[in-house]
Order: C-alpha cells, then sequence, then structure tokens
C-alpha cells in the first residue's frame, strides 16, 4: 500500500513540476550561451571596472557572468541576500542578444515558480526538491540583468544604496527563527547553543536591510548637438550594469563606489543610545548583540 502511495505521489510530482523544469532547462541554455559570449567578449578586448563584496578588483567580464547565471542558495545566508556586484561591462551586440534572452527565461522561471506556489497539492519546496533544484535562489533567480543596449555613455558614476534597519528580539523569539532553518543543521546547533548562554531577558538586535542593497548608476550622455543639452539616466541592481559596443577598447568614464562593509555600516548605527557590535552573534538570522558600554 505504502509503495502505490509513494507512486502516487512521485507522479503527482512529476506532472506538476513539468512546465517548471522545462523553463528551468531554456534558463540553464540561455546561461550558458551568456557565460560563452562573455568570454569572448573578454578576449577581444571589451573593457569595464569591477570591485566585488570586499572592494577589491576582479575581472570584469569573468564576475559578471558568475553573478549573472548564479542561482544557488549560500549555506547560513539570508535567502533575501544575494550576492553584489559593483561595475560596467562593456559588451558587444551578440552578447546583448544572449542578455535578452536570459532576461526572459529567468522571467520564466520565476512566473513557473510563482503559479506552483498557488496550488495546495505540495510545497515549492517538495516540487523543488523533487526537481533536483531544493538550492535553486528564488531571489537570484528574480533579478533581470540591466544596462544601456543605446547610445553610448560619457560617463557612469555608481553609488550605493542601502538602509539599515534595527529591531529588537528576544532571546525566545531568535530561537524559533533559528529553528525554522533546521536544528539539526551544525552551524544551526552552535548558534542554538550560544542562545543558552544568554540570561532569557536579554534583547537582542535583529539587523536588516529595509531596500535591500543595490547599486545606482547615474549615467551622462555626451550633449545634444542640436539642444546643447546633456541627458542623464539611472540604473538600479544589485548586479554590474553592461553598455553595447561595436568596437572594442572602449568603456565610458566609470566612478566606482566607495564601498564601506556591511559590518562599518552597522557599528555606525545607533539606535536608543545603544551601539551595535560589528560582528553577528547569530549570523544566520543576522542578529546581534547591544554593546555592553552603551547598554
Amino acid at each position: 500500500m505504502t509503495d502505490a502511495v509513494d507512486a502516487e505521489r512521485q507522479q503527482l510530482l512529476d506532472e506538476l513540476s513539468q512546465p517548471f523544469v522545462a523553463a528551468w532547462r531554456d534558463y540553464k541554455i540561455a546561461s550558458g550561451a551568456v557565460r560563452k559570449c562573455l568570454i569572448d567578449d573578454e578576449r577581444c578586448g571589451y573593457q569595464g571596472e569591477m570591485v566585488n563584496e570586499d572592494g577589491d578588483p576582479v575581472p570584469p567580464h569573468q564576475e559578471a557572468a558568475r553573478l549573472y547565471t548564479d542561482f544557488e542558495r549560500e549555506e547560513g545566508v539570508d535567502p533575501k541576500r544575494s550576492n553584489i556586484g559593483f561595475g560596467v561591462i562593456v559588451i558587444s551586440t551578440k552578447t546583448f542578444c544572449a542578455i535578452e534572452k536570459l532576461n526572459e527565461a529567468k522571467e520564466a522561471v520565476i512566473t513557473a515558480l510563482d503559479e506552483l506556489k498557488l496550488q495546495k497539492a505540495a510545497t515549492l519546496e517538495e516540487i523543488k526538491a523533487h526537481a533536483g533544484l531544493a538550492r535553486l535562489h528564488y531571489y537570484k533567480v528574480l533579478r533581470p540583468v540591466k544596462g544601456l543596449p543605446g547610445q553610448r555613455p560619457e560617463s557612469i558614476r555608481l553609488s550605493i544604496e542601502q538602509k539599515i534597519d534595527i529591531e529588537r528580539r528576544t532571546v525566545e523569539e531568535c530561537r524559533e527563527l533559528l529553528k525554522d532553518f533546521g536544528e539539526l543543521q551544525p552551524h544551526i546547533q552552535v548558534q542554538l547553543d550560544a542562545l543558552r548562554s544568554l540570561q532569557p531577558g536579554e534583547m537582542l538586535a535583529y539587523v536588516f536591510e529595509s531596500n535591500n542593497l543595490r547599486v545606482t548608476a547615474n549615467v551622462s550622455f555626451p550633449k545634444n548637438p542640436n539642444t546643447g543639452l546633456r541627458e542623464h539616466c539611472k540604473l538600479r541592481s544589485v548586479m554590474p550594469f553592461y553598455v553595447v559596443s561595436q568596437t572594442p577598447d572602449w568603456a565610458p568614464a566609470i566612478k566606482l563606489p566607495r564601498y564601506i562593509k556591511l559590518a562599518d555600516r552597522i557599528e555606525r548605527q545607533e539606535r536608543s543610545d545603544r551601539r551595535i557590535e560589528p560582528d553577528p552573534f547569530l549570523p544566520s538570522i543576522h542578529v546581534h548583540r547591544y554593546s555592553p558600554k552603551r547598554a
């Protein structure tokens, strides 16, 4: 009887996951095409500038290929957080066409996932696991690749947008949040043990990014010869921006942002005259202790 029930369940999961699996197959094809095109662009000498999340210079086309096609969850990282790329790359029209197809494939995967959320026969996590995609990161797939396909910009200035908010949490609230990650995972057990060392009445600080971190590209174009005016536009993303060029070895004047690490921003963030310790006490849920000096 159990075997029959299991077989019926597997058949149900097969049927539910079919549109999602088909969309995912197209996404993987589009991702491979983008990676190949970016490698070709890099070999042809298309230029750009980029720094990673630590503020260190990185090969721009390689980093863009990684971030554009990254879809996996990272262990112990808030699922609403995703890797950030600070920079601009110059690409060919062929790469631009590949990126457009990738954006379409991303949208199709998200549509399939959103439709699966609405049905009641199985959970989304169960269906993803059945399809072999348990580590798929919804928010990483959701984000489109953004850039400038048209007129060449004269300059691009990048800046960081992030608002840090802090909410007070009790020890018990933090314990329940950690349990949602799975009590049997070793890194969660370590954090639960750390909670047991605290007094029940101690308040902790939940630090979160209310608008998530984004990079803004402030773009300036050459003066219009007819009007004498300079046009401007803004783009916002968590990934590198692109500029399309027909010729290699060209890039606009690019000003990278002054990168400030999250820990430094937290250290300066004060709420109710209490300073937050920069190192997270419970890293999986972004919870910090208040400094005893200011408690």
